[in-house]
């Protein structure tokens, strides 16, 4: 039975398009990358406060910032990069703020309500990596990632709203994707019609076999 979390996430209407944006709502739907577990006799309060913020804060910001992916015909363009890590940063930016919350929590209730936070962001951002990763692959490009600082107190980029520090500077050290033009060689990065469909019925049954390859060694 879905729990008041996995129906947070079912609410999520994403506009986005293409390969990335497919294989994004198949792992968002698999539930593979989803640390959140709901404890027996969790505060009521905490899924009452995290659905208000995911209402009225998160969900239309993430719409918004997830509609950007669009179907391309080069994945592996410098643009197309550069808009994966634009969204990676704002959500890690956003997944630091609620963690500081949380380290500055002055009850558990509060401390559960910023860690939910953090895990559903945190569910947002793996499964993004994981979707641009799998699509590169499929045409055969090798991902090339690094990791990039930022400072998150003085960052400039898309937030789900105006952030409150309590510090000067919180450095957030996380994945970016480089451009990877002298790895393609002669490899095309164009994602035809009749190669999509296959490729995305092939990631949702892979993902799945995947997922519960996942959950059996968890459960050993």
């Amino acid at each position: 039975m879905a729990n008041w979390y996995t129906n947070l996430i079912d609410k999520l209407q994403l506009t986005a398009t293409g390969v990335v944006a497919d294989n994004f709502k198949i792992a968002l739907e698999s539930g593979a990358f989803r640390k959140f577990k709901e404890a027996k006799g969790i505060d009521v309060s905490v899924s009452k406060e995290v659905g208000i913020w995911f209402t009225s804060i998160f969900q239309n910001w993430f719409t918004q910032l997830i509609g950007l992916l669009q179907a391309a015909s080069n994945y592996a363009d410098p643009a197309y990069i550069a808009l994966i890590n634009s969204i990676i940063q704002s959500l890690e930016v956003s997944r630091a703020y609620y963690s500081k919350q949380a380290d500055i929590a002055l009850t558990t209730s509060l401390k559960n309500v910023a860690l939910s936070k953090v895990m559903l962001i945190e569910e947002m951002i793996t499964s993004l990596i994981f979707a641009y990763e799998q699509t590169l692959k499929s045409v055969n490009i090798d991902p090339v990632k690094s990791i990039q600082m930022t400072d998150a107190v003085n960052f400039e980029g898309s937030t789900p709203k105006s952030f409150k520090w309590n510090k000067n500077k919180v450095i957030v050290n996380h994945v970016i994707f480089k451009e990877m033009q002298e790895n393609m060689q002669t490899q095309q990065c164009e994602v035809r019609k009749k190669d999509y469909l296959p490729w995305v019925i092939a990631s949702a049954f892979g993902l799945i076999a995947w997922s519960s390859a996942v959950t059996k060694q968890k459960n050993k």
